[in-house]
């Protein structure tokens, strides 16, 4: 093997174990549990109807950041 197939050779393989190890946090980032989030509330809570409102509006920005 000449010297420059060698460093071509070294270069593909230190690319092929970046890929991999970029591959497996990924696959850790996206396996990590979503946060809970609360169930929405109806007016048979009893809560005033702004409290409703309130909760489910902030209930649903953390369903739409939840999204990938």
């Amino acid at each position: 093997m000449s010297e420059t197939t060698m460093s071509e050779y070294e270069r593909g393989v230190i690319d092929g174990m970046q890929k991999q190890a970029k591959s497996s946090v990924d696959k850790a980032v996206n396996a990590m549990a979503q946060p809970a989030v609360p169930d929405a509330l109806t007016i048979a809570d009893k809560n005033s109807a702004d409290y409703h409102e309130g909760w489910n509006d902030c209930r649903a920005l953390m369903l739409e950041m939840r999204k990938p």
